[in-house]
């Protein structure tokens, strides 16, 4: 069976914005904001269980037990970890919600009580089951009571996953991409290191997933294929416009093996995971402003997105595959700009058509003036895009300079340690 995503729709069920999701073990769709957990029975589609800051008062301090609510898991005894960004003393939550009635277990704290705990996962290593918590060296806690701490990993992460069938776990940390194995962890306390990938495509990697034979690394505009064999990777860029400011910010698994994205500015594609192209195209106009970006694809028929408060519906009844996605070539291309930046950079720096700036901090980096120059001109170019998407456009640019051309802007970047906080570059000739 195959889909047609040119015949998604909305359905009339709302959804609160800014929403995750989580399914849980006996299928019940767990949708979650900062401010609360609402758990629904997938048949009717209403809400069984809404747990908030209301659900754990807390007399003593006079402060809920709850904060910004970040990530979720649920544990093979069928308790809830709950991860906050802010919290009481960041205290994170472990609660049981046997028939429905929410009750805290335990309350454990990061090995770093600066930083939220916004990563969550299980692990099971032999025939013990475990979960980790952290993205500045996370630790491994035991999933029964007392919740033991067995070993604390020396990594950061962006994001992780367990290898499906074996004792690995692989992690996105900026372009870096690892995989260590924990078969020993608790007896020796020292990670051990399979393999490290260093991507070449420079990306804001932030989601893993997973097929039978790849691990799957979703960036903003490219795609890492990681062979779980030999460790080969291979990727695809799914926006080769340079002069783009659309962005790719969540993926899910449709139930036929393909790959749905979708864009900041409401673009939908499908992937064909096998041959790594796009075979349909569509824009379905919903635009999120909201921290939290996710797609995610509920058995053979509901499709929901965090941009719009409503559920979309989709179908898995084609008997034929769907393409119709014909790939324009575009008007430039990383390697256009490359070639023509040493003429770009020359106007630039001659006409002096300067953009006012109410940044008079001292210490200003060099990209601040390389768009204090560059505005302007990528303004008069680009006149569809807001302010801060033609700031986005003169940050991509330099990101691409050369560093005979980032010369200049690295002088004055220089010399604004040393001249008065008065002084902002005018923008008369």
């Amino acid at each position: 069976m195959y889909t047609d995503i040119t015949k998604i729709k909305p359905t009339e069920i709302s959804i609160p914005k800014g929403t995750q999701f989580y399914l849980f073990q006996d299928g019940r769709l767990g949708i979650y904001t900062y401010k609360s957990l609402n758990i629904y029975n997938m048949l009717t589609f209403k809400v069984d269980l809404t747990i908030d800051e209301k659900s754990f008062p807390n007399e003593k301090v006079g402060i809920p037990d709850w904060g910004e609510l970040v990530c979720l898991t649920e544990l093979k005894n069928g308790y809830l970890v709950l991860g906050f960004g802010r919290a009481l003393d960041f205290t994170n939550l472990i609660i049981d919600i046997k028939d429905n009635n929410p009750k805290i277990i335990k309350k454990f704290g990061i090995n770093n009580d600066n930083f939220c705990c916004s990563r969550i996962i299980n692990f099971r290593l032999s025939d013990n089951n475990y979960f980790i918590a952290g993205d500045l060296n996370p630790q491994i806690y035991r999933i029964e009571q007392p919740f033991n701490k067995v070993a604390t990993l020396d990594i950061n992460i962006r994001e992780m996953i367990q290898i499906n069938g074996s004792n690995l776990l692989g992690f996105v940390d900026g372009n870096n991409f690892g995989i260590i194995d924990l078969t020993d962890i608790e007896k020796n306390q020292e990670r051990k290191d399979v393999i490290n990938i260093f991507f070449n495509i420079d990306d804001n990697y932030h989601e893993l997933l997973q097929t039978d034979e790849e691990i799957i690394v979703f960036g903003t505009n490219v795609i890492q294929f990681i062979n779980k064999k030999t460790y080969d990777n291979k990727y695809m860029i799914l926006n080769k416009e340079f002069y783009s400011v659309d962005k790719f910010n969540a993926i899910c698994l449709l139930f036929n093996g393909q790959l749905l994205a979708w864009s900041s500015k409401g673009v939908l594609i499908k992937i064909d995971i096998n041959k790594k192209e796009i075979l349909q195209k569509i824009n379905i106009k919903p635009k999120a402003e909201v921290y939290n970006w996710q797609l995610f694809a509920y058995k053979d028929k509901y499709l929901i997105f965090a941009g719009e408060d409503k559920l979309y519906e989709i179908n898995y009844n084609e008997k034929n595959e769907i393409k119709n996605y014909e790939g324009k070539k575009p008007n430039k291309t990383e390697d256009d700009f490359i070639k023509e930046q040493d003429d770009i950079i020359k106007k630039i720096i001659e006409e002096k058509d300067l953009k006012e700036s109410d940044n008079r901090a001292f210490g200003r980096p060099p990209y601040v003036f390389y768009d204090i120059y560059r505005f302007k001109s990528l303004k008069k170019e680009f006149p569809m895009f807001n302010d801060i998407e033609i700031s986005n456009l003169s940050m991509k640019e330099y990101q691409y300079l050369k560093p005979e051309n980032t010369k200049f802007f690295e002088d004055l970047s220089h010399n604004d340690k040393k001249i008065p906080s008065s002084f902002i570059p005018s923008n008369k000739k």
